[in-house]
C-alpha cells in the first residue's frame, strides 16, 4: 500500500469517528429530527394578567345530576355535536351535547359483557366513528359505537398500558409508565391489539416502579408527544411512528438529574424535601405552542413555548393574580384548535383569597363566569373553558 492510499485511509477513518461522535440519534429516530433547547431562566416578562393574553374566550357548564356527578375531569375530546368527558376517579365516561345537557355514559363499570372494571383512557376513532376505553382492571380495550354500543374487545399481549392514544385513527399509542413485561416504555399497536413497534427501554430493575406524576404520552390533541419518567425531554412522535421533534427543558439548578431518569427511590426522597423541579404529566402542543406544566419546589407552574419565534413564557412572565391556575388543568382541543381547560368553581373562593386581583381579572375576562363562580359552591358543576392564546 503506498502513502496516497495509507493517506486516503485515514482521512476516511477520521470522518467516521467524528460522525460518530456528532451523532446524537436516539431509537426510533429519523434523519429530520429538530431538537430545542429550551431554557426556563430565559422566559420574557409581560407586565400584564394571565387573562389579557386569552382570546377567542367561552365556556360551557357541565350540568350534572346527582347519579352522575363529575368528580374530577381527567380528559375531553369533542366529536361531532357531543362533548365526552373522562372522570378517572369515577371510572365513568360521559356524553354531553355542546351547551353541557347530559345526554349519556359509554359502557357502564361491572364483570359482565361489554362491562370494565374501571376506564384509565379512552380515544375516539374519528374515521371508524367508535370510543375505544383503555380498562387496566380487564386488561383490555373496550370498543363501542357512539351510542354506547359494546361492539368488542382486545389484550395486548404482553403489554399493559396506563394510557393509550390513537395517531392518524391507524394506531394505538400506548405509555405503561415502566410497568409491563417487555420492558418498553412506549409502544404501538394496530387497531385489532397487534404490537407493531415498541420503543424507549428502561432497566429492568425498575419494574412496576411507574413515575404517576412526571412523564407519559399527551392526552391533548392530534400531535402526539411523549416523555420519560421525570425526564424533562419531550418527543414529537410523527404519523410514521418515529419522532419528529425533541423539547429539552433546561429546568435549572433544582432540576432532576437525566442520569437519574428511572430511579424512583432517590426521586421519591428528594421530592420529599420539597425543592425540585420536574416536568409534570401536562404537555401539548396547539398551534404552535408547546404547553407544559412544571413543579417547582412546592409550586406548580405552567410554560409556554412558541415554536415559531423560540420566545418562552412561563408563570413567572405574567402579574401574579391567581387567573393561570383557573385554566391550568388542560384536558383537550375543541373542534376550531381552542384549548380546553377544567375547572371545579367550589375552589375559586379559596383562591380569591390568596390572590390579590383575581376577581377584578376574572370579571373583565367575563363577567357571567365571575358571577357564577363568585357564587359556587361544592355541589356546583363543573366548567370547559374554552380559549386561545396570543403572545
Amino acid at each position: 500500500m503506498n502513502m496516497t492510499q495509507k493517506t486516503f485511509l485515514y482521512i476516511i477513518a477520521a470522518l467516521l469517528l467524528c460522525s460518530c461522535k456528532n451523532d446524537t440519534s436516539v431509537q426510533g429516530k429519523t434523519s429530520d429530527v429538530k431538537i430545542y433547547d429550551i431554557k426556563l431562566s430565559d422566559f420574557k416578562v409581560l407586565e400584564q394578567s394571565f387573562s389579557d393574553y386569552i382570546k377567542d374566550f367561552s365556556y360551557v357548564e357541565l350540568k350534572t345530576t346527582p347519579e352522575n356527578y363529575i368528580a374530577k375531569i381527567n380528559k375531553v375530546q369533542i366529536f361531532k355535536t357531543n362533548i365526552y368527558v373522562l372522570d378517572k376517579q369515577k371510572s365513568k365516561l360521559f356524553v354531553f351535547d355542546r351547551k353541557g345537557n347530559f345526554i349519556r355514559k359509554i359502557g357502564q363499570l361491572g364483570n359482565g359483557p361489554g362491562e370494565y372494571k374501571d376506564i384509565f383512557d379512552f380515544a375516539i376513532n374519528t374515521k371508524r366513528e367508535t370510543i375505544s376505553i383503555l380498562s387496566n382492571g380487564n386488561i383490555k380495550v373496550m370498543e363501542y359505537d357512539l351510542q354506547s354500543n359494546f361492539l368488542t374487545d382486545f389484550a395486548f399481549s404482553t403489554f399493559f398500558p396506563e394510557k393509550m392514544n390513537l395517531i392518524n385513527n391507524n394506531h394505538y399509542a400506548l405509555y405503561t409508565g415502566n410497568n409491563g413485561d417487555n420492558f418498553k416504555d412506549l409502544a404501538y399497536a394496530d387497531l385489532t391489539g397487534k404490537l407493531v413497534k415498541e420503543d424507549f427501554p428502561y432497566p429492568k430493575d425498575i419494574f412496576y416502579m411507574g413515575f404517576d406524576f412526571t412523564g407519559g404520552i399527551s392526552k391533548i390533541g392530534k400531535r402526539f408527544l411523549y416523555a420519560g419518567s421525570s425526564s424533562p425531554r419531550i418527543y414529537e412522535i410523527d404519523t410514521s411512528l418515529n419522532h419528529k421533534n425533541i423539547f429539552n427543558i433546561d429546568l435549572g439548578p433544582k432540576a432532576w438529574k437525566e442520569e437519574d431518569e428511572f430511579n424512583i427511590e432517590r426521586f421519591n426522597k428528594e421530592l420529599s424535601k420539597l425543592e425540585m423541579s420536574y416536568l409534570n404529566t401536562n404537555f401539548f402542543i396547539n398551534k404552535d405552542i408547546l404547553f407544559f406544566g412544571y413543579t417547582d419546589g412546592t409550586k406548580l407552574k405552567s410554560g409556554f413555548y412558541n415554536i415559531s419565534n423560540s420566545h418562552l413564557y412561563t408563570s413567572n412572565s405574567f402579574t401574579p393574580n391567581g387567573v393561570e391556575f383557573i385554566f391550568y388543568n388542560y384536558v383537550g382541543i375543541d373542534s376550531v384548535g381552542r384549548t380546553i381547560s377544567a375547572y371545579s368553581p367550589e375552589y375559586y373562593k379559596n383562591s380569591s383569597n390568596h390572590f390579590d386581583g383575581l376577581n377584578e381579572a376574572l370579571e373583565k375576562l367575563d363577567n357571567n363566569l365571575f358571577n357564577k363562580f363568585k357564587n359556587a359552591d361544592e355541589n356546583s358543576n363543573q366548567f370547559l373553558l374554552f380559549f386561545n392564546l396570543s403572545f
